[in-house]
């Protein structure tokens, strides 16, 4: 083939399209400023130009929408989350008052006369049983017992079934051992039951709150976090597509901070306290790397 010919052939598709494009200008049968008719048919995008069209021509990706309830329980969880992790910072600032207490509780020495008084010492007075009511509930059964003292004096404490909770009933005389004007113990022929409200279990309580609170808020801001910056994705493809597999993570670190506190439970002072908050806080770091898999976000 001559060049010529080539040169020709060329000029000839040159001058074919531009004839193509002057049409179109003129506004005639076509109009569109140039555009091919093709190009204007809907979906012209997708099918391409009569006869096939370059490779690679395709539908646009349509653009992720809604999600708008997403991002609100997502916001939700962020609150929430915030809230938690204010409060365990509440908590954590709270526990040395609460070995404070505690300190002052065991080293409480036996208060002179029997008139109910407001003394850092420990008191005994003498009491009866007037009233018990029994309530169940998912964790056990507990009892609301009415107490009567001399002068006038009455109370009412909440008591588990054992030692004494189940076992008293109404007319039962009582000892009854109160420290700054609070119930702490009861005893009945030698069998004593103190209340879960004692300074002595402040402090693993406490620690005990500050970790559950630390650890359900840092899942919640986790969580809301995810869901508020994924919102289009959880709408397109559901929840699980854009959040981690966390159904085993999440139960494993909100249990963990029960068996430091179990093994320090019968601690006394300031040491059991922080070395329930050590070992916790090493349990989870050893938990979050060894299940760190289950952390990585699913692909968009």
């Amino acid at each position: 083939m001559s060049p010529r010919l080539v040169t020709m052939r060329k000029g000839a598709r040159y001058e074919t399209g531009a004839r193509m494009m002057s049409r179109g200008a003129g506004g005639g049968r076509a109009g569109g400023g140039g555009v091919p008719e093709w190009m204007r048919r809907p979906g012209a995008g997708a099918q391409g130009p009569p006869g096939g069209g370059p490779p690679g021509w395709g539908p646009a990706p349509a653009p992720r929408r809604g999600g708008g309830r997403h991002r609100v329980w997502g916001t939700v969880c962020v609150l929430l989350g915030s809230l938690l992790l204010l409060g365990a910072v509440a908590g954590l600032a709270g526990i040395p008052e609460q070995v404070r207490q505690e300190r002052a509780f065991l080293a409480a020495e036996p208060c002179q006369g029997h008139a109910a008084g407001h003394e850092a010492c420990l008191r005994t007075l003498p009491g009866t049983v007037s009233a018990t009511e029994r309530r169940s509930s998912r964790s056990g059964a507990t009892y609301r017992v009415s107490l009567e003292g001399a002068a006038g004096w009455s109370s009412v404490v909440r008591l588990g079934a054992e030692p004494l909770g189940e076992r008293l009933r109404p007319g039962d005389a009582v000892t009854i051992s109160l420290w700054e004007g609070e119930i702490t113990a009861l005893d009945r022929d030698g069998v004593t039951q103190r209340l879960s409200g004692t300074p002595d279990f402040g402090p693993q309580i406490y620690a005990v709150v500050v970790m559950e609170a630390t650890v359900c808020g840092g899942w919640f801001l986790f969580i809301g976090l995810i869901a508020v910056r994924r919102a289009g994705l959880m709408a397109a493809r559901g929840v699980r597509a854009a959040l981690p597999p966390l159904l085993l993570l999440i139960p494993v670190t909100v249990l963990l901070p029960l068996l430091p506190a179990l093994l320090a439970r019968n601690g006394d002072g300031a040491g059991p306290v922080v070395a329930t908050l050590a070992a916790w806080a090493a349990l989870e770091a050893l938990a979050l790397w060894l299940l760190r898999g289950r952390l990585r976000l699913p692909p968009a």
